[in-house]
């Protein structure tokens, strides 16, 4: 959600749409009403999202402005969205870097593979890519610079 074209993103919402009978659900869910992210123009991927096995939608987005933009993990259940989980937390950030480009990947096992980019912007040449994997159990590894 933003007020206007260029505006800071100040929610993430959620909706599900059925394919078998062409119609949007009822209701919409708001994931994070409080993301403070700055307004990142054309091109940039500011989440992605992924059902796991049994049919849950998982999210991994960015949150905050500038250089304190960082990114998260969220995942439905029964009793609604899931606490957010800092994935980029123990990863350090220097000058304007932030976090870029999040997405996300289930393995056969039911392991959840993350992945995002720490990055200044366009021509810095300063990009790299971490990585990390929440167990079928829930247990996050930690960050890996790959």
């Amino acid at each position: 959600e933003r007020a206007a074209d260029d505006a800071p993103v100040t929610a993430l919402r959620y909706g599900s749409f059925a394919t078998a009978s062409d119609r949007w659900g009822a209701g919409v869910e708001t994931i994070d009403g409080a993301l403070g992210l700055d307004a990142t123009g054309q091109g940039v991927q500011s989440l992605a999202l992924a059902l796991d096995a049994g049919g849950a939608p998982h999210v991994v987005y960015l949150k905050g402005g500038g250089a304190a933009r960082r990114a998260f993990h969220r995942a439905r259940g029964a009793q609604g969205w899931s606490a957010p989980t800092q994935l980029d937390d123990g990863v350090s950030y220097a000058n304007n870097q932030k976090a870029w480009h999040p997405n996300l990947a289930f393995d056969p096992t039911g392991r959840l593979l993350v992945a995002w980019q720490r990055g200044s912007f366009n021509t810095d040449n300063d990009g790299t890519i971490f990585t990390r994997v929440r167990a079928a159990n829930g247990s996050w590894g930690a960050p890996v610079n790959v």
